[in-house]
């Protein structure tokens, strides 16, 4: 019963069935049931009952399951007539479409039942088919489930008590198998593919896989006929306002924009209009509330659309040679002659907002677009290499330590990870990194990889196979489900209908594919982020306004303010955005930022692969070593696109313009052939190769040398150059901060420092704290009576009146004292005993947790300290603590009292 709360349990819990689409109405409402069953049917595991099954039966084929299939349990506890009863309304709900299933994994049980199930078949007019349960594909992987199953219980194979499988039959059985398997019941061999000819899948690709957006309508004000209409509209004041009206370059660029995408629409049938009308809406929501949103993201920030509608701001597109072309490709059809939308994927635009309000965009989303037509998108995370190896080792028990206690099981267990992990390199982005034995730099994805290029690694491996055999098994297994941090789905039906639901955490749900497979169905992605950098920004510009009547312009500002350069070139770059890192801080110093473009290459080079070019940039940068372009051939087509980087390739975009320059490529075909280069697709990457090198000899460089550039520059940069667009819109973020931190500097540390507070990172307060005498900042004393809730500006620098230091004062929320709790201390002070902080505080939430912190950061100090001078007895910040529960518990059991004898007059 799906609205039982009862823990499942043995023969009269939940129980498995098999469903599967027939047709497309079928497969909606498998959908609806999925949906149903993980949430209002959700008790420990998704569920559904009879009633429900009955309701969204159409289109649906459905048959028995295993052991755990309810027709199966009642005959396994001999109760013919309930499995029956049961098979019969199945029969009913279903009719022909219903199966009875038998399968046979060694298992004596199954022995059991399976006369049983051909004598229901026979006496209801059911048939049989013949099944196998695949946990595995190939036989010898039966021992890697074993480890699999120990993985998920953290126990190991020396576990006697472990749960285990002692059948080895779960695999992917060949015809030939199951037809030996069931040779004395054929039919139930037969009746599998009558099932398979029962399925209409060209009605549920038509249906689920459609070739348009999934976008709702966008309601557009009167005297609009159509989105693009609207659309044309919003651009033209955006251009005025952002005083582009006269400018022909943007203009032209608006014109290429706005047709483009109403080529998607005519030959696409993609409605590009409306997808940038609600993005637009959304952003305008934001701006109406007051809540700040970042500059932008992705490839969209080299859309000229995009700044009149003020979805992205900073720095002109086309100043920076950004491409439309890399955001929405275009090309000529080879069939039909006309413009076709051509990049691979959709486009998403992606938005930031203040960290803190988030929510406050998603609310706006589904009031305006309805609960179920907005969801958010379900990822998958598969085990990776290091986690499949540790998990391994400890499910192998490679210290043999099980037999001398759970605790030293986990020790040594670990301690046998640690050392033959640390035989391994350490990641570098997604990647761990080695040398092959040409020095040239490879990653490693796989064991086999490890083992390959990792000496000291293979000797354990050549100790221990077993690790090999099920590291190979299980690495790339989906080890977890959850809710992605950003991207969001709004459909104009019930997205339910197309992708169920699951639960990821508790009360929190996404759907049941991820966005690879939406996009398949035309949903589009929208990515809502939450920042907390733009928290800390639009904190620190209001500060700014309160405490000198500024305002601070971020859309437009001054991107050659040599103060914020200094700050770079220093390297004092904690909370500024993407240089919290030593690393990065360290390549800012190296570079000696000049101008705006160097903090944009920096983000940019500062990555696994391109980091290797770091030194190169610099001594370029510093006319240390001459800038070369690799052949004089090709200097004139590559120069005015490396300039900028002194002749070192970054950016994608300039893949794209080398390649258009260069040999005639369009910019179109460039984007596409990055693509292909980062997915390894070798029969595009030779067809654009043959193109690379002809249009390189018509432009008079030589068959060798073209070839030469495209191995040495095209092929390894187009693998991890960085879009430009995307450095450009982080790079504007970083400038801002850093412009705060530079001329606005106590504000900027004192918002930096509430914000962790609030986000709870402990870890990122020590840091800026110890920032702050960096800064000339001083951190004042930790009071009861002189903090708050938040870090307040106590005193500002002012030299020309002899205060050479600013003091910050800190906050009352550590580690241990949440927000509340500090809010009731600041409301209640001054106190001037322990006495007066447990009598003025609420019991509930000053406790003794709370004191303990408190203590633990020398809030108490002076309150110890005078207790000193008045008692000559030292307190210890424990005794201070068990001092304040007693006069807590007599305070409490007064105010009992109390109480207890008061009579009706109080």
């Amino acid at each position: 019963n799906k609205s039982s709360e009862t823990q499942p349990s043995g023969q009269g819990g939940n129980f498995h069935l098999v469903l599967i689409a027939q047709n497309w109405k079928g497969y909606q409402n498998l959908c609806s049931l999925s949906n149903f069953a993980y949430t209002e049917g959700f008790y420990f595991a998704p569920r559904i009952d009879f009633d429900l099954l009955a309701k969204h039966s159409e289109g649906l084929i459905c048959s028995s399951a295993c052991l755990k299939g309810i027709v199966n349990q009642n005959l396994l506890y001999d109760k013919y007539d309930e499995a029956k009863k049961a098979a019969m309304m199945f029969k009913e709900i279903f009719g022909d479409r219903f199966f009875l299933e038998v399968m046979y994994h060694g298992i004596p049980a199954e022995l059991k039942i399976i006369p049983e199930i051909f004598k229901l078949s026979k006496e209801l007019d059911i048939p049989v088919i013949a099944t196998n349960d695949v946990h595995y594909v190939t036989q010898d992987q039966a021992l890697s489930q074993e480890v699999l199953t120990c993985m998920s219980t953290r126990t190991c194979l020396s576990n006697p008590k472990r749960l285990r499988q002692p059948y080895s039959e779960f695999y992917l059985k060949s015809a030939d198998e199951m037809h030996q398997m069931f040779k004395k019941n054929p039919n139930c061999i037969t009746n599998t593919v009558a099932i398979a000819n029962m399925v209409d899948h060209e009605d549920i690709k038509k249906n689920l896989f459609v070739k348009r957006m999934r976008l709702p309508e966008f309601e557009t004000p009167d005297g609009f006929n159509s989105p693009i209409e609207y659309l044309k509209d919003l651009a033209d004041k955006g251009m005025i306002d952002l005083g582009w009206e006269k400018s022909e370059p943007h203009i032209e660029a608006l014109k290429k924009e706005l047709a483009d995408i109403q080529v998607a629409k005519d030959n696409n049938n993609y409605d590009f209009a409306t997808y940038f009308l609600i993005v637009w809406d959304i952003a305008n929501f934001a701006r109406r509330e007051g809540i700040f949103m970042a500059p932008g993201r992705g490839s969209g920030y080299a859309s000229v659309l995009l700044r009149c509608l003020k979805v992205c701001y900073g720095p002109d597109p086309l100043e920076y040679g950004l491409f439309w072309e890399r955001f929405l490709a275009f090309k000529n059809d080879e069939v039909t002659g006309k413009r076709v939308f051509a990049r691979p994927g959709f486009p998403d635009i992606d938005s930031d907002f203040d960290f803190f309000r988030r929510g406050e965009i998603y609310d706006y989303i589904i009031e305006k677009y309805g609960r179920e037509n907005v969801e958010n998108i379900g990822t998958y995370i598969g085990l990776k290499l290091r986690m499949s190896l540790t998990r391994v080792i400890k499910a192998l028990d490679i210290a043999q330590a099980f037999h001398k206690g759970k605790q030293e099981f986990v020790t040594e267990n670990m301690a046998k990870v640690e050392e033959i992990l640390g035989q391994l390199p350490k990641a570098q982005g997604a990647f761990m990194k080695a040398k092959d034995k040409e020095g040239e730099e490879v990653s490693i994805k796989t064991i086999e990889d490890a083992i390959k290029y990792c000496p000291d690694f293979k000797y354990y491996m050549d100790k221990y196979p077993d690790i090999v055999t099920h590291t190979k098994n299980v690495q790339g297994l989906l080890s977890s489900f959850s809710k992605h941090p950003a991207g969001i789905v709004i459909a104009d039906v019930p997205v339910h209908q197309l992708a169920p639901v699951r639960r990821s955490k508790k009360d929190q749900y996404a759907s049941q594919f991820d966005m690879n497979d939406l996009e398949s169905m035309g949903l589009i992605k929208l990515d809502i982020l939450a920042t907390s950098i733009l928290t800390v920004i639009d904190r620190t510009v209001k500060m700014v306004k309160s405490n000198y009547d500024i305002d601070i312009d971020v859309e437009n500002l001054n991107l050659k303010d040599e103060k914020t350069f200094e700050l770079y070139r220093r390297g004092k770059l904690k909370g500024v955005f993407q240089c919290e890192n030593g690393g990065m801080q360290q390549t800012m110093r190296d570079i000696g930022v000049s101008s705006f473009d160097d903090v944009v290459a920096a983000i940019a080079l500062y990555r696994p692969g391109p980091m290797g070019s770091i030194p190169e940039y610099c001594e370029r940068k510093k006319g240390l070593t001459p800038v070369s372009y690799f052949h004089p051939t090709i200097e004139p087509f590559v120069k005015p696109y490396l300039k900028k980087t002194h002749g070192i390739l970054i950016y994608q975009e300039q893949i794209m313009q080398i390649c258009n320059s260069l040999a005639g490529i369009s910019v179109a075909d460039g984007y596409i052939l990055i693509k292909g280069i980062g997915k390894k697709k070798e029969h595009l990457i030779s067809q654009y190769k043959v193109q690379f090198i002809d249009g390189c000899v018509g432009n008079g460089v030589p068959a060798d040398i073209s070839e030469q550039y495209w191995d040495t520059f095209i092929i390894p940069f187009a693998s991890y150059g960085f879009n430009l667009a995307h450095a450009l819109a982080y790079g504007y973020v970083s400038w801002i901060s850093a412009y705060l931190k530079a001329n606005y500097t106590a504000e900027f540390m004192v918002c930096s420092l509430d914000v962790a507070n609030e986000d709870k990172k402990h870890d990122k307060i020590i840091d800026l704290e110890r920032d702050l005498k960096k800064m000339n900042i001083k951190l004042a004393d930790r009071d009861l009576n002189t903090c708050d809730v938040k870090y307040r500006i106590v005193r500002k620098e002012d030299k020309a009146n002899g205060v050479d230091q600013t003091i910050v004062s800190p906050s009352l929320m550590v580690k241990g004292v949440g927000l509340p709790t500090a809010q009731n201390i600041a409301d209640n002070k001054p106190y001037k005993s322990l006495k007066e902080l447990a009598s003025k505080t609420d019991f509930k939430l000053v406790n003794k947790e709370t004191i303990a912190a408190l203590a633990e950061s020398d809030f108490f100090s002076k309150m110890i300290k005078e207790y000193y001078k008045a008692t000559k007895k030292r307190l210890s910040k424990g005794k201070l603590v068990e001092q304040f529960m007693v006069i807590r518990n007599d305070l409490k059991k007064a105010a009992k009292k109390g109480v207890e004898s008061m009579d009706l007059f109080g």
